[in-house]
């Protein structure tokens, strides 16, 4: 009974999903080719249909790796720094309450200091 409810739910999940992306297929078709350009969606894909989604351009979905990529480095690199002990942090000249703003902005007191003002 749980299998044929189980079914049911995950065909109406696909459908939404198919329905919403042919909406928004839609609305992007309206569109003109600037917008289109300028946000990394491409028309010929757009035209195939909701199978082609997600209607990228290719440099759009490059970008886009790259920035998941980028971001789950930084995410494991906070996790590194984390799990280090205070003197280990410290024998890198990083404390404890700035592991974020060091991975996030590159080396330790270089550029991010020079931008602070003093109050």
């Amino acid at each position: 009974m749980f299998k044929v409810f189980g079914k049911i739910a995950s065909s109406y999940e696909r459908y939404m999903t198919y329905r919403g992306r042919d909406i928004a297929r839609e609305y992007l078709l309206r569109c003109d080719d600037r917008m289109l350009a300028d946000n990394g969606f491409s028309r010929e894909l757009l035209t195939q249909g909701v199978d082609a989604w997600p209607w990228r351009t290719m440099e759009e979905q490059e970008h886009i790796l790259r920035a998941t990529i980028d971001q789950a480095s930084k995410r494991q690199a906070m996790k590194d720094l984390n799990s280090m002990s205070d003197a280990e942090l410290h024998d890198l000249g990083i404390t404890r309450g700035s592991i974020e703003r060091t991975v996030m902005s590159g080396q330790p007191g270089v550029e991010h200091d020079k931008d602070l003002k003093v109050a």
